[in-house]
């Protein structure tokens, strides 16, 4: 008989309305390591949340009926459930399926069938990091930088709290002259990070290290960048707007998001009193992602010259 690792991994699972995926999602990510919402075999609408800790139901509970009033699901139908290691294997299937987002096909590796033609494959095994492609705010930032591949092309790149790294790779994999610094405030992320860079060939091309934001001097001394990437959350982009002004080169570009849709208001006014101008704006859900742009050059106030009230047009010709 084999021994059943288990990996301390807990399951949960409910049935939610197919109007209301995103709320629902918005409402139970703080505490999921990962989740998914699928329609299952029979038409109905299933989350599964994965966790490490065992969930609290009712906090869960609480929270659902917070977010969705009389069609929260019963209790009776939200199943808790601990994983054997077999059972996390197939769960991590159906939560991280491939998924085509602009010119990216996103997998994992558990992921047989081919990338479609033309597509450009990003292997991301996110494991305890943030960033497998199945957010909505992950899901705006690449379309974002497949948008601005499409027009531009960048040579030095930040990823600002790069959790897997899924951005800076998709950003080296559409600039392969480009180079990238991928940062994390936890060290799980960044070895993930690395890993991640390996398994899709731009190891070489990416720097990843241990981050609380910009003030770190091995971070100053990489210099100014023409691409930030920061998908983190609304207080932390709204703070660090200063410091991503100042690394941020004239004429580069930045892409935040990990904030509501109901934040990106107050996120974009923290950008554009450091100079920064907006450029596109993509909602996927209840998650907003903003492309800024700091301009090459600033403009300086026009002189007008105002007539003078002395000023003689035509000299009056003597009459007679």
């Amino acid at each position: 008989m084999s021994e059943d690792r288990t990996p301390g991994f807990w399951q949960v699972r409910f049935p939610l309305p197919a109007d209301a995926v995103d709320e629902v999602l918005a409402a139970v990510e703080d505490d999921a390591l990962s989740l998914a919402a699928f329609e299952d075999e029979d038409g109905f609408w299933v989350c599964e949340i994965l966790s490490r800790e065992p969930p609290d139901k009712a906090a869960l509970q609480r929270r659902l009926a917070l977010a969705l009033g009389e069609q929260a699901p019963p209790a009776a139908t939200i199943a808790v459930e601990r994983l054997a290691a077999r059972d996390w294997l197939e769960a991590t299937r159906r939560s991280f399926p491939p998924r085509a987002i602009g010119r990216f096909w996103v997998y994992g590796s558990h992921v047989e069938e081919p990338a479609p033609a033309g597509a450009v494959p990003l292997l991301i095994d996110a494991g305890t990091a943030f960033g497998s492609g199945e957010h909505g705010s992950t899901m705006g930032c690449l379309m974002a930088v497949d948008a601005l591949a499409r027009k531009h092309r960048f040579h030095r790149v930040l990823d600002m709290g790069c959790g897997s790294a899924i951005l800076a790779i998709a950003a080296l994999k559409c600039w392969p002259t480009g180079r990238a610094v991928a940062c994390d405030i936890d060290p799980g992320s960044v070895t993930t990070a690395a890993d991640n860079a390996a398994l899709n060939g731009v190891g070489p091309r990416l720097r990843a290290f241990v981050a609380d934001g910009y003030d770190r001097p091995a971070l100053r001394r990489e210099g100014r960048f023409d691409l930030v990437l920061a998908n983190i959350l609304a207080g932390p982009l709204i703070e660090m707007a200063p410091d991503l002004a100042k690394a941020l080169a004239p004429g580069g570009h930045a892409v935040l998001s990990g904030m509501l849709t109901v934040q990106s208001d107050a996120v974009l006014h923290a950008h554009r009193h450091q100079g920064l101008v907006a450029v596109e704006r993509i909602d996927v859900g209840p998650w907003t992602t903003l492309v800024l742009r700091r301009p090459a050059w600033r403009a300086r106030p026009m002189r007008v010259r105002h007539p003078s009230p002395f000023a003689v047009e035509r000299w009056p010709v003597p009459s007679g």
